[in-house]
């Protein structure tokens, strides 16, 4: 693609996970079963955009023991049936 970088050696590489869910949605919140067990995963490529967002949500969820609307549709529960 650029032939001018063709003489450079490569010093390191680096790949990240895309983690998805069976429904493509995030899976955000507590996991059932575990009362102090809490789950971020599924946010696919947009973990660093939307990684911030899901801490506050669960930080929320955690200190006040209420979830935030945005979460019903990531709850766990949804795919986690047994431990």
């Amino acid at each position: 693609v650029l032939p001018v970088l063709s003489d450079l050696s490569v010093n390191r590489t680096w790949s990240g996970l895309m983690p998805f869910s069976q429904d493509g949605n995030p899976i955000i919140g507590r996991v059932p079963g575990r009362d102090k067990l809490f789950i971020v995963t599924g946010l696919c490529s947009s973990g660093f955009g939307r990684g911030p967002s899901a801490g506050q949500l669960v930080a929320d969820l955690v200190s006040r023991d209420e979830a935030h609307p945005t979460l019903l549709e990531s709850d766990p529960s949804r795919c986690i049936t047994e431990l």
